[in-house]
């Protein structure tokens, strides 16, 4: 026995069991077929649900069959989707590049999918592009490979620390330096914390449209720079070890996030400082 939705018994019962995504879907075809008006995309299910059933119950009873058919040649399987429906922020901005840049998938913000998350809307939009099953699909494994040919680069990347302030802040100077594009699709632009600053410093560089082997040596010639810096640092410091308790070490990563530093020389500063 099917369990129903609110929104699902809003609509006829030919189309009762359409999820939230062809419910999407059905909304822009409608727009297209010009039996609905109103582009904009309404705020809940529930809204849209209600108007489409207005709109079908004064249209010809043909349109139903129509309307299965449409979308048994326009959604492609949640399978061919794995990577949107899994894919982090990062993936989620780079997707957004990709689509609409590369791939000139078509979307329009009239039909509004502004009250989507970013994962439905970039289903969504490639739902409701008017390429065959057949060419959605090989967008889709394109998606795949060009991802893969991004995340070779990141190797290069392991000296990026996600919990440091200074590098990751160090990092989007340099990529605004170099001249690379401060916004990037997505969630990510406003970033507010070291973790963010570094996503949004690997979405710019995704979407740089430079070669692996450019982003590579990018990423090579900023990890001398920082490694430099850091010699530059360390030139006025000397060496000093210290066998502690362990509730002491326990301590130590205490007030490392106390006094906001990374450090247990940066710890030991602080409280010499302090007392003396």
């Amino acid at each position: 026995m099917a369990v129903w939705i609110d929104w699902q018994k809003q609509l006829p019962k030919q189309l009762s069991s359409f999820t939230a995504r062809e419910l999407h879907w059905l909304w822009v075809y409608l727009v297209r077929r010009r039996l609905l008006t109103e582009c904009t995309y309404p705020g809940t299910s529930d809204l849209a649900a209600r108007q489409i059933s207005s709109v079908l119950k004064t249209a010809d009873y043909k349109i139903y069959a129509e309307i299965i058919e449409a979308k048994a040649s326009a959604l492609v399987d949640r399978e061919e989707l794995s990577l949107i429906y899994k894919a982090d922020s990062r993936l989620i901005s780079w997707t957004f590049f990709h689509f609409y840049r590369v791939n000139n998938i078509e979307y329009r913000p009239e039909w509004s999918f502004g009250q989507l998350r970013d994962k439905s809307c970039l289903i969504a939009g490639i739902d409701c592009d008017p390429r065959s099953l057949v060419e959605k699909i090989s967008i889709l494994k394109n998606l795949h490979f060009s991802w893969s040919s991004i995340l070779s680069c990141d190797f290069k990347m392991r000296w990026i620390d996600s919990d440091d302030d200074e590098q990751s802040l160090w990092l989007l100077e340099k990529a605004s330096a170099a001249g690379l594009p401060g916004i990037v699709r997505g969630g990510i632009n406003i970033p507010v914390n070291s973790e963010e600053r570094v996503i949004k410093f690997q979405c710019i560089l995704d979407q740089s449209n430079f070669p692996p082997g450019v982003m590579k040596a990018i990423v090579e010639k900023l990890g001398r720079e920082w490694s430099a810096k850091g010699r530059v640092k360390s030139k006025n410091r000397v060496q000093s070890n210290a066998l502690v308790l362990p509730e002491t070490k326990s301590g130590i990563e205490i007030l490392k996030g106390k006094f906001g530093v990374k450090t247990l020389g940066e710890v030991l500063d602080k409280l010499v400082s302090d007392a003396i």
